[in-house]
């Protein structure tokens, strides 16, 4: 991602620049344009790979020149990264809420240190914002190539260079193995996505070319058709290649030898083409337009809480990524790179990284001082330290806990912010209600546990086998979820109808809980927006009702299981606010007042002995 010096750049491999930001773009403005889009990453490594190696191959290595080598690279990456940093974080201080502003803080504090790969490999949490609109999730590639840049002048320093020629090749093999090792498992290929162990390969694939000159002495009926085969490779694998390809990691080493068979290939009819006057231009912009593109769209996102864009929003969006990236270039990387040995150039450099340096570090009290401030509960559904989500906390006990008459209540966060609702309708109704959930699992005997995020996984299983052992100590077992986001996995509902199936041979009463409405807009950002002036721009779901259906369905089949579904009663009808109040923290979570209130309009209907379902509705599929 990272552009040098004109002296040292080939026109077809800034050509080769361009095609790699282009895949990236469109593949983050909708990954369903160019499946393999995200490879284009993969084409920079390999570019990085080639052009550093032939740079440092130039120069007699010494400890003199590392240095010299180290304080080039930071003064070409430096303050263009420095800035999106600083103009990035003045944005999220104004526009992300409180809770969002955590994740992006921590965020930051690993860009600042080039370890983002290492933070968003580990990265997880239910209630973080989506990765689309995480703003720093792209500077993962830029941490791993600064490690890079300190690993490689090392390694071409230690080795003898009649020793590269073959050493670097068996180097490729030796790391690729190792990738695939890491990568292997149900946890691993994420983290290896994102680490520099499974990013070497890339690395080295370009060195490798650089060092053994490929394509020096080639015909040119060889250069032909290295080029077409170069070409054909690379576009084929940014067509066919998607993010869930089995032996990814493998396989994306083929449009990587692509790219070098080009860059080997220099006087071909598709290198004339790249070196043409626009891809060289983009190419030549490419470090910018890559910081610059993702934040945007990020925040773009972040804004109308949707994936995919309009026609109007990409033009809204496109336009300004490519002028802020072309001001970056022309106005910040180029100055400081001509400047390299100059006083003016070390005292502007200073000044950039004071400026962002002060302005970072100011982001977390303006983000505070902007916006309503509201009540911790309005910010969550009951305390994390209270409950039983993730892990046991106490004996997990709402309701009466005196009481000899034991509920179980089994799911995920949807079921968590049922807590404060158990309370309520346990109070009142003399029984306890046992809640033992974790986030983005149904805490049942058979849920699909693989199907989850890495991070959820083992909570999830932690708590299922903790659920398991107060079954029999339940007379109802009550069970809550985000259905619309279980409702893909043809598993879960298999192993859902085998558990209620289960509980009916146990003697055991099932009450499933329908999915709270999902309201058109985040009350939270919703409001912070309005205080800034701005409309906010919501849009409405529909999935919610459709996986509430077939759970009805699904529940109606079973003389044990009841079905409880109170979405059309009065309190939810202006979701996420009723009777001017907030009772919604995000899209589809009660906060604590909204799960008071839902238990005590439901406190009639769950009474031991005496249960009762709300007045039952068309179970019908909305039509858009």
């Amino acid at each position: 991602m990272v552009k040098q010096s004109n002296s040292e750049m080939r026109d077809d491999v800034q050509g080769l620049r361009a095609v790699a930001v282009t895949a990236v773009l469109v593949f983050h403005l909708n990954h369903e344009w160019l499946p393999g889009g995200f490879l284009g990453v993969d084409i920079f490594f390999v570019i990085s790979g080639f052009v550093i190696t032939q740079m440092l191959l130039r120069e007699h290595l010494n400890l003199l020149s590392l240095r010299s080598f180290y304080v080039r690279r930071c003064r070409r990456i430096v303050p263009a990264y420095a800035l999106v940093l600083m103009a990035t974080t003045l944005a999220a201080a104004l526009l992300l809420s409180q809770r969002d502003f955590t994740h992006y803080w921590a965020s930051l504090k690993h860009a600042v240190t080039f370890t983002s790969n290492q933070y968003f490999a580990g990265f997880g949490e239910y209630f973080a914002p989506k990765s689309t609109e995480l703003p720093l999730l792209h500077l993962w590639s830029i941490s791993v190539e600064m490690q890079f840049y300190f690993l490689l002048p090392l390694l071409l320093f230690l080795l003898p260079r009649r020793h590269l020629h073959w050493a670097l090749p068996v180097s490729i093999l030796l790391s690729a193995g190792y990738a695939a090792f890491i990568g292997s498992g149900d946890q691993a290929p994420s983290r290896a996505y994102f680490s520099l162990a499974g990013r070497i390969p890339e690395f080295l694939v370009g060195a490798s070319l650089a060092a053994a000159q490929w394509g020096a002495n080639w015909s040119q009926a060889h250069r032909r058709w290295a080029a077409w085969t170069g070409l054909i490779t690379v576009i084929s694998s940014l067509l066919l290649l998607t993010e869930t390809t089995p032996s990814l990691a493998q396989l994306s080493l083929i449009p990587c030898l692509g790219v070098a068979l080009l860059i080997a290939a220099r006087t071909s009819i598709p290198s004339r083409v790249l070196s043409s006057a626009i891809p060289v231009w983009i190419g030549g912009i490419s470090y910018s337009l890559y910081l610059w593109h993702w934040p945007v769209l990020a925040f773009t996102r972040y804004f109308f809480g949707t994936y995919a864009f309009s026609s109007t929003t990409i033009a809204a969006a496109v336009v300004p990524i490519f002028a802020l990236s072309y001001l970056s270039s022309r106005f910040v990387e180029v100055p400081f790179r001509s400047a390299c040995h100059d006083r003016a150039g070390t005292d502007g450099l200073i000044a950039l990284l004071g400026s962002a340096m002060v302005i970072t570090l100011a982001g977390p009290a303006l983000n505070a001082r902007i916006g309503p401030i509201y009540t911790e509960q309005q910010l969550r559904y009951a305390s994390p330290d209270e409950i039983c989500h993730g892990n046991l906390v106490g004996d997990c006990l709402r309701g009466a806990p005196s009481s000899e008459r034991e509920w179980l209540l089994l799911g995920d966060s949807h079921a968590a912010q049922l807590n404060l609702f158990f309370d309520v309708v346990g109070q009142k109704n003399g029984f306890k209600v046992r809640a033992i959930t974790a986030s983005s699992c149904v805490t049942f005997v058979g849920f699909d546990v693989e199907r989850i995020p890495d991070w959820a996984r083992k909570p999830c299983a932690d708590q299922i086998q903790r659920a398991s052992l107060y079954i029999s100590d339940a007379t109802v077992i009550v069970v809550a979820g985000m259905w619309q986001y279980h409702a893909s996995s043809e598993a879960f509902w298999a192993a859902f109808e085998r558990f209620v199936s289960d509980m009916d041979h146990r003697g055991k009463t099932v009450i499933v809980f329908a999915q709270v409405p999902m309201p058109n807009i985040d009350p939270i950002r919703a409001r912070r927006f309005a205080y800034l002036g701005i409309p906010y721009v919501g849009t409405r779901r529909h999935d919610w009702v459709a996986a509430n259906c077939r759970m009805q369905r699904l529940a109606a089949r079973f003389d044990n299981a009841m079905y409880f579904d109170m979405s059309e009663h009065p309190i939810f009808l202006d979701a996420p606010y009723y009777e001017s109040s907030v009772i919604y923290y995000d899209d589809s979570h009660l906060n604590e007042r909204g799960a008071t209130l839902y238990g005590e309009v439901a406190s009639a209907l769950l009474v031991p002995g005496a249960l009762s379902a709300p007045p039952a509705k068309p179970c019908e599929w909305p039509t858009q």
